[in-house]
C-alpha cells in the first residue's frame, strides 16, 4: 500500500506539473496547443518520471527538482505513443481509454503534435535544470543520455525493428533486442536522469542501468501477457493488437508459463542490481519491479 500511495502521489504531481507547463506554453496556432494538451492530459501511469524521481531519492535532492526535470520523460513517452498509433504505424484507435490523437484531429496534426512534444521535452528539461541550478555538466550528460535513448540508436531504432518484424517469427534474442531499444532504453534513461540529478557515483549509476534493463524486460513481458489476457477497458487500448498485427511476443515465442518464469527471473535480477544501495532506501524500486508481475493494466 505504501508503494501504491507513493506512485499515486507522484502521478498527481506529474499531472499538475504538466497542466502548469501547458498553461505557460505559447503557440500562434491554437489547434496544435490543444492537440498537445489533449495528449498530455490523457492520464497514464507516469511510470517514467516515477522511476526518475525514485532513483533521485536514492541521493539527496529536492522533490521539486526531480519532478520538474522528469516531465521531459513523460512528454517524450507520450510523443512516441502518438506516432506509434498513427495509421502508418500501428493504426490504433484507442489510447489511455480515449480516442487516439489522429482520430480526434487528423493524421497531419497528430504528426505535428508529436514533433512539437519532442522539442517541448528538451525545452522543459533545460528550463527546469537552469531554474533549479543543476550543474551544467550533469544537465548536458542527461540531455545526451535521453537523446540516445529516444533516437535511432534507441527507441526509434526499436520501432523500426518492430515494424520490420510484423508478420515474421522472430527469435527470442531478436525480440529482446527489439524491446531493449523500443521500450527499455527510456526506462534506463529515466533512472539515470534521477541518479545524475542526485549526484550518485558511477557505480550506482551503473547499478541503476542494470536495474532499468531488467525492469524494461519485465515490463514488456507483462505487457505481452496483458495484451493476451486483459480487456480493452482494463488496458485503455484495444486488446489483442499484437496478434492482429502479426507481432512476435514473449507469449508467442515462450508460451504463457515460460514467459511468466522469465519475468520472475528478470525481476530478481533487477532487485539484485540494487544491492549497492541500502535496502530501506531502495525499497520502492524493489517493490515496483515486483508489482509488475501482478499488474492488471
Amino acid at each position: 500500500m505504501q508503494l501504491e500511495a507513493k506512485l499515486e502521489g507522484i502521478r498527481q504531481d506529474v499531472d499538475r506539473a504538466l497542466l502548469g507547463l501547458m498553461h505557460k506554453a505559447k503557440s500562434p496556432a491554437p489547434r496544435i496547443h490543444a492537440a498537445v494538451d489533449y495528449a498530455l492530459q490523457a492520464g497514464g501511469k507516469r511510470i517514467r518520471p516515477a522511476l526518475a524521481i525514485l532513483a533521485g531519492e536514492l541521493g539527496k535532492v529536492s522533490h521539486e527538482l526531480l519532478l520538474d526535470c522528469s516531465l521531459c520523460l513523460e512528454i517524450l513517452h507520450t510523443y512516441s505513443l502518438i506516432h506509434d498509433d498513427l495509421p502508418c504505424m500501428d493504426g490504433a484507435d484507442l489510447r489511455r481509454g480515449r480516442p487516439t490523437l489522429h482520430r480526434i484531429y487528423d493524421e497531419a496534426m497528430a504528426t505535428l503534435a508529436g514533433d512539437a512534444m519532442l522539442t517541448l521535452a528538451w525545452e522543459s528539461l533545460i528550463e527546469a535544470g537552469c531554474r533549479h541550478g543543476v550543474e551544467y555538466q550533469a544537465l548536458l550528460r542527461s540531455i545526451l543520455d535521453i537523446s540516445k535513448a529516444v533516437g535511432m540508436g534507441g527507441m526509434i531504432g526499436g520501432q523500426v525493428l518492430d515494424l520490420e518484424g510484423e508478420k515474421k517469427s522472430l527469435s527470442l534474442e531478436e525480440l529482446r533486442e527489439l524491446h531493449a531499444h523500443k521500450t527499455g532504453c527510456l526506462f534506463v534513461a529515466s533512472l539515470v536522469l534521477g541518479g545524475r540529478l542526485a549526484g550518485l557515483c558511477p557505480e550506482k549509476i551503473a547499478a541503476l542501468t542494470e536495474y532499468g534493463k531488467a525492469f524494461g524486460l519485465v515490463f514488456q513481458i507483462t505487457d505481452d501477457l496483458l495484451d493476451l489476457e486483459a480487456s480493452t477497458v482494463q488496458l485503455g487500448k484495444t486488446s489483442g493488437r499484437d496478434e492482429h498485427l502479426g507481432k512476435s511476443t514473449y507469449v508467442t515465442i515462450l508460451g504463457v508459463d515460460e514467459a511468466r518464469r522469465l519475468a520472475r527471473e528478470e525481476a530478481q535480477k533487477a532487485k539484485q542490481a540494487l544491492s549497492i544501495f541500502d535496502e530501506q532506501v531502495s525499497k520502492y524500486l524493489q517493490e515496483l519491479v515486483e508489482s509488475l508481475l501482478e499488474r492488471k493494466f
